[in-house]
């Protein structure tokens, strides 16, 4: 007598169709003969996009629902995916620009960015999702994923300013009208004659043209000459913050974690006249923070609690009269990443830690012992069981112990790590 198992005519197994891209428990599921669907089906992952069902076919004709008894012949079944439509917004600041997408996907083609534009302004670049440093080429690639923000950032075409009675033994004669002057180094110029000029800061070449001076005449049917400012006063090269030298018009960017204040704020300068002065906002000069002369070396070492955000803090310098001279410096403040998310609260063993997180804002990047890639640079939280250390990550970050500041978290439990969404 030859036994037969019953079983292989009522079970069968049915494979479960997904791609190399696709996270899943279980390729397979079980069903016997006549059974329903139910809610044991496997749900499948997959960056980037949502999980829209399972489908008979694979051009995704007859979708398989609960309670729905499946052909016999059934061999397979094919996930169905939509992509996640993702924002991305601007902050122009005044700024203008028409062309950028708001809505990508991760299929979308990799674009770049169109840069804006600002009256009497000069673009310096974007700054946001592209990281920490601004760019003016910021380039979304095929298979980005997240929310992403830019900011563009400006700063303001040197103007021109009167200057009236100057000395000009302060001054080097270098060109006559309709020609061009030369300098040294970085300096004002002035164009004009017999103690009516306009002045403006240069580089090494300038042309003495009404036009370039803004169309200013200061001294209307008369020859004029171009003079520039003899290097006497100050030495630019030596302004620092925090004993780093900072370069003219120059952004900086400091980690609000890491630098609260302008703290030892100094510059050299060669006699008493000059002036140093801190200015909030990028547009204009109006709120003087504080400002302060120098003889030798001079300092401002009040805090001025800067704070991360839209505004800029200018330090300028300036000779006796106020005039603009030298040097336009500009200092921005960002939000460390650890410390924007919701929730994050300071450690005093110098990290930032989160409680019972809402995950929905987050996406799971690895297990423990595993690598955490990130599409931007963002916050990158450690733990389980709503306890959480807090990092930051560029591109990735290993999920582990010894990176999370060697604090465990949640004792005893296996952690995983997720990333926040920007």
């Amino acid at each position: 007598t030859k036994n037969i198992s019953i079983l292989e005519h009522v079970y069968r197994n049915i494979e479960l169709v997904v791609d190399n891209k696709t996270t899943i428990s279980n390729n397979t599921v079980t069903l016997a003969l006549g059974e329903a669907i139910d809610h044991n089906i496997p749900s499948p992952s997959k960056t980037g996009y949502t999980f829209d069902g399972w489908y008979l076919e694979s051009d995704f004709q007859t979708r398989v629902g609960n309670n729905m008894i499946i052909p016999f012949n059934t061999e397979k079944l094919y996930p169905k995916f939509i992509t996640v439509v993702y924002t991305i917004t601007y902050s122009l600041n005044g700024g203008s620009v028409s062309g950028n997408p708001t809505t990508y996907t991760i299929e979308s083609p990799t674009f770049t960015l169109k840069n804006p534009t600002k009256t009497n302004y000069t673009f310096e670049g974007w700054y946001g999702s592209n990281g920490v440093e601004q760019s003016k080429n910021a380039v979304i690639s095929k298979g980005t994923i997240g929310n992403l923000r830019f900011e563009a950032d400006f700063t303001p075409i040197d103007y021109v300013y009167k200057v009236t009675n100057p000395n000009t033994a302060n001054y080097t004669l270098c060109s006559g009208e309709n020609k061009t002057c030369y300098t040294p180094y970085r300096t004002e110029v002035i164009y004009g004659k017999n103690g009516s000029y306009v002045g403006k800061e240069v580089n090494y070449e300038t042309p003495c043209y009404t036009t370039y001076f803004n169309n200013l005449d200061p001294k209307p049917n008369v020859e004029k000459e171009c003079r520039y400012l003899n290097n006497t006063k100050y030495d630019l090269s030596q302004l620092k913050i925090n004993n780093t030298v900072i370069s003219p018009t120059n952004s900086v960017y400091y980690q609000k974690s890491v630098f609260d204040d302008v703290a030892n704020l100094s510059i050299t300068a060669k006699n008493s006249s000059a002036k140093i002065s801190v200015y909030k906002t990028a547009s204009d000069y109006t709120t003087l923070i504080n400002s302060i002369p120098v003889t030798g070396t001079g300092s401002i070492n009040n805090n001025y609690n800067l704070t991360y955000g839209d505004n800029y803090y200018r330090v300028v310098v300036t000779d006796s009269s106020s005039l603009i001279l030298k040097g336009i410096y500009k200092v921005k403040i960002r939000q460390s990443y650890s410390e924007s998310i919701p929730g994050a609260t300071y450690d005093s063993r110098g990290f930032y830690k989160v409680s019972n997180p809402d995950l929905s804002l987050y996406t799971r990047c690895a297990t423990e012992g595993g690598t955490c890639k990130v599409p931007y640079p963002t916050a990158v939280i450690y733990g389980t069981g709503g306890s959480y250390n807090v990092s930051e990550a560029t591109t990735s970050i290993t999920c582990n112990y010894n990176t999370f500041f060697k604090v465990d978290p949640k004792s005893g439990f296996t952690k995983g790590c997720y990333y926040y969404n920007r």
